[in-house]
């Protein structure tokens, strides 16, 4: 089982987004200007993407047919 969830996952990462399901451009108003520490973003990052591909698989769980590209 989870050599098949690793094929699904490694397909998963290769999957092109189409046109269509690309997000549109939003009229909201920009972020603020600033500066923002490196080391700070890295280790939020860090710290929220084992609960990111955690989502990802319990959901790849209950819908197997479940393709995409997630970009961050």
């Amino acid at each position: 089982m989870a050599a098949a969830r690793n094929k699904r996952l490694a397909q998963a990462t290769k999957t092109p987004a189409s046109p269509a399901t690309q997000p549109e451009p939003s009229d909201a108003p920009a972020l603020p200007v600033g500066e923002l520490d490196k080391d700070h973003i890295r280790d939020q990052m860090e710290e929220i993407l084992p609960l990111v591909r955690g989502c990802y698989e319990r959901t790849l769980l209950r819908r197997p047919d479940l393709e995409g590209k997630a970009v961050m």
